[in-house]
């Protein structure tokens, strides 16, 4: 018994190390990319994340009592945040978050757009995975950009320096927060999904 603990802690050592090896094989990429191409996109994918709302300050395009009848509390929202190349020289910052229409049907419950806490609690914990306690907020963009399963946000001029001058040190932690999907600069993609396969094919 002792010796199949011992050879299946030596079998997780090897993977980990394995992990680690393609980790910083996949950060040299990223970065001889980045030193070689300026960063015309960039995007942050994140793990479905349940975000409370619906209980604080009421929005406009919500309908409350439907979503108070069902008790409807949260919403499992995919989010991801990039830069958004608008023309040559110019740049904005968007957030978007994605979730399934059947669990939030607008034609009940209407838009999230508006709710106050879904907008705070979204930020808390975007600034909590990122590291990156004192960034602006991110806030919904015009009602015209909200649509069924589809939640439209953008953000100050702080989250777009920092992301066209993100530091070495700075991407190499995004990676490591388990909590991140993917990581897009320009055309290469980082997945963390890929990374485990990868690992668990060796």
């Amino acid at each position: 018994m002792g010796i199949a603990i011992q050879s299946r802690f030596t079998m997780s050592l090897i993977r980990i190390a394995q992990k680690l090896i393609i980790l910083a094989k996949e950060y040299e990429i990223i970065m001889k990319r980045r030193k070689k191409d300026k960063i015309n996109s960039f995007a942050i994918w994140f793990y479905p994340i349940e975000i409370p709302a619906f209980g604080k300050e009421k929005g406009l395009w919500t309908n409350y009592d439907a979503v108070s009848a069902d008790r409807v509390t949260s919403i499992t929202v995919e989010a991801g945040i990039g830069i958004e190349d608008i023309h040559i020289q110019s740049y904005s910052i968007q957030g978007i978050c994605l979730f399934d229409p059947d669990t939030f049907p607008e034609s009940r419950y209407g838009l999230v757009y508006d709710d106050r806490q879904f907008e705070e609690e979204l930020n808390l914990r975007l600034r909590s995975i990122m590291n990156l306690k004192k960034m602006s907020s991110f806030e919904y963009t015009e009602q015209g950009g909200q649509s069924n399963g589809v939640i439209s946000l953008e953000a100050a001029s702080d989250w777009l320096d920092y992301l066209l001058n993100i530091s070495r040190e700075d991407i190499l932690a995004l990676t490591q927060a388990p909590q991140i999907e993917s990581i897009l600069i320009n055309d290469f993609v980082w997945s963390r999904d890929k990374l485990v396969e990868n690992v668990l094919n060796k």
